[in-house]
């Protein structure tokens, strides 16, 4: 080879060596591309780079498998390297301090580079596109060049294109010299790297690399996903297991679907490792302290954890955990992740990837295996053969959700239900563009007092059943950016929510809602409620729809279709403030029970009934109680005794 400054031609591409006017590039470079040195002899190539990890920059050596192999790293305690055209000499030590990570599938070696220690700060950048979920085909035919050691001497720069990349190989037309092996292959329109040459062409066809995308992810996998746990022992604690993952080890049922609940089983002492209080223990789910204090656990995994369902559900003892280091990129299920953590007083997610999670349905909220059957449809011979109920977490008063990425999630019901002590939640950040399911979500956030959602979106939103139930101090509620056309059940929505004094529901369509039943039952503080866009024409059920609203003075209905009504049973129990009530524009031919309907409203004056037709009406019991009938005109419910209207009713409310 005689100029290494002119193409040469093999097969029909152009292969060059070297171009002039690659100085430039390669004085970025200087001291990046290291020669390696092994004991007992043996030479390749490596190149130092930083990979980004939840905001952190890992500096590391890469090479190829092939040059820096197991083998090779259990039998010596170092690699020696050269930067510089022989001017820099290093010697990387291979002690149990730094990470290592070999794959001989993907041929490659990556080396953690502890800056202090080694004294190494050039280094390359990852092109973060390799990511992508079409990055294969996104470098397809994209220029590239590979700096390497010419002879194993001087670096230069080989330039070419990638032909095809699949899953784990780039297979390229950009000429490498002997000893190339382990060089850096580099993106030329941003000068980031994206793979890791390995193997030349005897034929003239294609020059292979490793694609980094895997490779990466393994490393990260094995050495950053780990979680750490605090966990605080009483004496009562001593000599029991303690469980610090998964404490619900039951059967759960789903229909007639008999599902087996263990989402952890994967994880065993080969692909996990257990620390407690810096003490490596055989992996297990629990350990059983001897004495009373505070233990730390942690848990390095692996493997990629796709699945984290019910992963610290039912354990008591935890009372802080630390996600800064866990890889949740795989995860797409966090239901009922953290239900019966009781003890647990903030969260900080700052650092979890959520964005391919889709199930957040009770994710810090109470678990009732039995309340969360279908009855109607499940095979009664079939029935959970263990009762599990678990707090929610009870004790939460900070969580911090401010990035977390919620654009692919499908199901947050039960979300936050029972965070009794939750004083504040930002939710400014969350995209439920995708999410059906928002059932319970604020159920019993007994402590919130403002609630902001008006970043919602909530078209596809399909349940809104006891959303704000139990929201006993909530004062101010956002809902203007609520879009409710396809939701079918606000049963108990605002059920309890008793220092609510207004709520503006103008943009509310509930054309498509059958159950409205305990929909503001209990909103004691609501002193004026417009209702007027309602269209109540699907709606079956009115039970109890205003119970207890003792606050209000009045409330037009007169926009109510409730032609397919069949329960109006203490719709306007205890309004105690009313003093009229026009319904002359109810249907009510399909009714079959307005027992207690007005109980207590002894203020009420004027009732307009005059439409009421009671033929279907089979329970009238107490319809009146405590109410002045010498004000009403009853005619329409000639066919009951007065006395049946107006007893009081003890009646267990069983046609709930």
């Amino acid at each position: 080879m005689e100029d290494t400054k002119k193409e040469i031609m093999l097969d029909k591409y152009p292969r060059p060596i070297s171009i002039k006017g690659t100085k430039e590039i390669i004085n970025q470079m200087e001291n990046c591309i290291c020669k390696i040195y092994k004991n007992g002899g043996g030479k390749g190539t490596g190149f130092f780079c930083k990979i980004i990890y939840n905001n952190n920059n890992i500096p590391v050596m890469m090479t190829n498998n092939h040059v820096i192999d197991e083998k090779y790293i259990k039998e010596n305690n170092n690699i020696k390297l050269t930067l510089n055209d022989d001017n820099i000499n290093k010697t990387i030590i291979l002690d149990k301090n730094r990470k290592i990570y070999t794959n001989k599938e993907y041929d490659i070696t990556i080396i953690e580079i502890i800056c202090e220690i080694d004294k190494i700060n050039n280094f390359m950048n990852l092109d973060e596109k390799i990511f992508n979920e079409e990055s294969e085909i996104l470098y397809n035919n994209h220029s590239i060049y590979i700096p390497q050691y010419l002879n194993g001497d001087k670096v230069v720069v080989s330039y070419g294109i990638i032909k095809i990349i699949d899953e784990f190989n780039i297979y390229h037309y950009c000429c490498t010299e002997s000893g190339s092996s382990g060089s850096p292959i580099i993106n030329l329109i941003n000068n980031k790297i994206i793979g890791i040459h390995k193997e030349g062409s005897n034929h003239f066809q294609f020059n292979k690399g490793t694609y980094l995308k895997y490779p990466i992810i393994g490393f990260i996998n094995k050495f950053n996903n780990k979680v750490e746990i605090t966990l605080d022992i009483n004496n009562k604690d001593i000599n029991k297991e303690i469980y610090f993952l998964d404490n619900t080890d039951y059967i759960e049922y789903k229909t007639n679907i008999k599902y087996f609940h263990d989402n952890l089983k994967e994880l065993n002492e080969d692909n996990t490792e257990l620390y407690i209080n810096n003490i490596k223990y055989k992996y297990k789910k629990y350990f059983i302290p001897e004495k009373k204090g505070k233990y730390k656990i942690k848990l390095i995994f692996k493997i990629n954890i796709k699945d984290c369902s019910f992963m610290f559900a039912g354990c008591k003892n935890i009372i802080d955990i630390n996600f800064n280091n866990f890889n949740t990129s795989n995860v797409v299920n966090m239901r009922y992740m953290f239900s019966g953590c009781e003890n647990i007083k903030k969260l900080d997610f700052s650092s979890v990837d959520t964005k391919n999670v889709k199930n957040m349905e009770g994710m810090f909220g109470q678990y009732d295996n039995e309340a969360n059957i279908d009855l109607s449809t499940i095979n009664f011979l079939k029935m959970p053969e263990k009762k599990i109920y678990l707090e929610g977490c009870k004790s939460l008063e900070k969580l911090n959700l401010s990035l977390f990425d919620t654009k692919s999630v499908n199901n947050m019901s039960h979300m936050f239900y029972g965070c009794f002590q939750l004083k504040e939640l930002n939710l400014s950040s969350f995209d439920t563009i995708n999410v059906n399911n928002m059932m319970n979500m604020f159920n019993t956030c007994s402590q919130l007092k403002e609630l902001n959602l008006s970043s919602f979106d909530t078209i596809n939103v399909n349940n809104m059943m006891g959303m704000f139930s139990g929201c006993f101090q909530l004062k101010e509620l956002n809902l203007s950016s609520f879009n409710t056309k396809n939701v079918s059940n606000m049963i108990g929505m605002f059920l309890c929510c008793k220092q609510l004094e207004e709520l503006n529901l103008s943009s509310f369509d509930t054309k498509n809602v059958n159950n409205m039943m305990a929909m503001f039952g209990y909103c004691s503080g609501l002193k004026e409620l417009n209702l007027s866009s309602f269209d109540t024409k699907n709606n079956n059920n009115m039970m109890m729809m205003f119970y207890g609203c003792s606050q209000l003075k009045e409330l037009n209905l007169s926009s109510f279709d409730t032609k397919n009504v069949n329960n109006m049973m203490m719709m306007f129990s205890d309004c105690s403030a009313l003093k009229e009530l026009n319904l002359s524009s109810f249907d009510t031919k399909n009714v079959d029970n307005m027992m207690m309907m007005f109980d207590g409203c002894s203020a009420l004056k004027k009732l307009n009934l005059s439409s009421f037709n009671t033929k279907n009406v089979n329970k009238i019991k107490g319809i009146f109680n405590d109410c002045d009938i010498n004000n009403f005109n009853l005619s329409p419910f000639s066919k009951f005794k007065i006395g049946e209207m107006i007893e009081p009713s003890n009646s267990d409310i069983s046609d709930f």
